[in-house]
């Protein structure tokens, strides 16, 4: 009985932990940029980066020829910034702080049947890329490596 209670706690531990960590991605996520960006939040000021995720009430500040693209993540709608500019994030839309208003446009959001729909090998593929796309340095191919294929569709290994 003490073993069920304790799994029980440890469970909901982790549920709650997750729900705080899922919270805690922002309102926005970087899909592109282009020349000087930063990105405020907190009282910390850093170089807005492809596939971070913005918290709620960050400012963003675009140089001049500077450029970026936001998608929301609750409404899946795709914001391009252009600069010079600041903005600030708000729940809803980006509020214009300096510059030119940012440009709307409708992302439709992938559906749930549509994931579905994919095999496990796309899938497998999309996570994959996701964490190249986020890994820190440059990829190394391990093998094949050096020699000729003869297979249309080679495993390949990195590093």
């Amino acid at each position: 009985m003490i073993r069920r209670i304790r799994t029980f706690l440890i469970t909901a531990a982790a549920i709650i932990g997750l729900q705080g960590a899922a919270h805690a991605q922002g309102v926005a996520m970087a899909v592109d940029r282009t020349g000087d960006v930063e990105v405020s939040a907190a009282g910390k000021a850093a170089r807005l980066n492809v596939l971070d995720y913005l918290p709620p009430d960050a400012e963003l500040r675009l140089t001049a020829g500077a450029a970026a693209t936001l998608v929301y993540l609750a409404s899946s709608q795709e914001w391009q910034f252009t600069g010079p500019g600041r903005y600030q994030l708000k729940a809803g839309q980006p509020a214009v702080l300096q510059g030119a208003a940012p440009k709307a446009r409708g992302v439709p959001a992938p559906s749930a049947q549509a994931m579905a729909k994919m095999e496990p090998a796309q899938r497998e593929r999309m996570a994959l890329g996701a964490v190249v796309m986020r890994a820190s340095g440059p990829l190394r191919i391990v093998s094949p490596n050096d020699m000729d294929l003869l297979d249309t569709r080679p495993t390949l290994l990195w590093q």
